[in-house]
């Protein structure tokens, strides 16, 4: 596992499906967020390690996709769950990139999760800035703030 959280981060993972767990802190406070799934179903395909250069790398099955979106509290902390089926993802969910989880490799996948400030909480975008990757940054600035990394297991 890699980390550049303000916390930690534990990921559950099945043949089928993985469950990650964050309690973060050092995030700006009272302050909208979006979780971001990043997969490489096919990790040794990676140039390097897998990270952003291997985005466009088709052979490493790379994936980017919404996992979570939440506010932070006074304080800059939040904890936050998300759960991720293999296969087709959810329709209406914000997919940059790829296909999801191939179905199988719950254990062969390298997961990457990242954590994107969507700023200040603009009263009636709210629902806007936790549920999509651009949500209110033609307003705020948004930046992603924190990432972690889970190596594939097999």
């Amino acid at each position: 596992m890699t980390t550049d959280l303000g916390g930690a981060a534990t990921l559950l993972r099945t043949t089928q499906a993985v469950d990650v767990r964050i309690s973060t802190s050092a995030l700006d406070h009272n302050a909208a967020n979006t979780v971001w799934w990043v997969v490489f179903n096919r990790p040794a395909a990676c140039v390097g390690g897998c990270g952003v250069g291997n985005l466009g790398n088709p052979a490493t099955g790379a994936s980017v996709f919404y996992a979570a979106g939440f506010v932070t509290g006074f304080d800059g902390t939040a904890n936050i769950s998300a759960h991720l089926d293999a296969g087709a993802l959810p329709r209406g969910i914000d997919i940059l990139l790829g296909n999801g989880l191939m179905p199988g490799n719950g254990f062969g996948a390298e997961i990457h999760l990242l954590i994107r400030s969507h700023g200040s909480l603009i009263p009636g975008r709210v629902a806007q800035q936790i549920g999509s990757v651009d949500g209110a940054c033609d307003v705020n600035v948004c930046a992603e703030q924190q990432a972690v990394g889970f190596n594939a297991v097999r």
